[in-house]
C-alpha cells in the first residue's frame, strides 16, 4: 500500500527532492502532480523512466486508454459512439464530479473494465489505511490513478472524449479555486 500511495506530505516531499534533477528544473508543479499521481511512486517512476518527465507524453496516454474504455463500454451497451455514452454518465451524475462510488454503482455501466484495466481498485480495508481525503477515493473504490478521474471528469465537463492534456491540467486548477 506505501508504494500505491504515499501521503499528499511524503509524496511532496519526494518530487521537491528531485526536482532539481527534472528538464527545466521546477517547470512541473507538485501539487498538479500529487492531483495527476495520488502519491503513486511507481506513476513517479513511469513518468521519470518512460517519460523523461514529459507530462504530456505520459498524460496522452492516460487519456487514451480512458478514450479506449468509453468506446469499449459503449459498444458493451450497443451505443453508437462515445458521445452518448458521456451524455449518459453525467445526466446520472448529476454533475462533472465522476466519484469512484458513484461511477461504480450507476447501473449501466460494467464494472468489470474499469476494474480490469486498473481504472478503479475496490479499496479493501480502508478504514486500516490512511488514503487521502480527495474526490478520486470514495468509501468503495478509489481510481488507480487521480489521472483516470481528471480525464473522465474534463471529458464529462467538455462532453466530449476529444480532450487535452492541456484541458485536464486546467480542469485540475480551476477546480482548486
Amino acid at each position: 500500500m506505501l508504494l500505491w500511495n504515499l501521503s499528499q506530505d511524503s509524496f511532496l516531499e519526494v518530487v521537491n527532492e528531485i526536482k532539481d534533477k527534472l528538464p527545466g528544473g521546477s517547470v512541473i508543479d507538485p501539487k498538479v502532480l500529487w492531483q495527476l499521481l495520488g502519491g503513486n511512486v511507481r506513476a513517479l517512476a513511469d513518468l521519470a523512466i518512460n517519460y523523461g518527465w514529459n507530462v504530456t507524453a505520459w498524460l496522452n496516454s492516460i487519456i487514451r486508454h480512458v478514450r479506449y474504455l468509453i468506446f469499449r463500454e459503449a459498444q458493451l451497451l450497443n451505443i453508437s459512439g462515445a458521445s452518448p455514452l458521456i451524455t449518459r454518465i453525467k445526466i446520472f451524475l448529476g454533475n462533472n464530479n465522476p466519484r469512484p462510488d458513484d461511477l461504480i454503482y450507476e447501473a449501466s455501466i460494467d464494472r468489470a473494465p474499469l476494474i480490469e484495466y486498473n481504472v478503479l481498485i475496490y479499496v479493501l480495508g480502508k478504514p486500516l489505511m490512511q488514503l487521502p481525503n480527495e474526490e478520486w477515493v470514495g468509501n468503495d473504490y478509489a481510481y488507480q490513478l487521480p489521472a483516470y478521474y481528471w480525464v473522465l471528469r474534463t471529458m464529462i465537463s467538455k462532453e466530449s472524449i476529444n480532450v487535452t492534456s492541456s484541458e485536464v491540467i486546467n480542469e485540475i486548477i480551476n477546480s482548486a479555486k
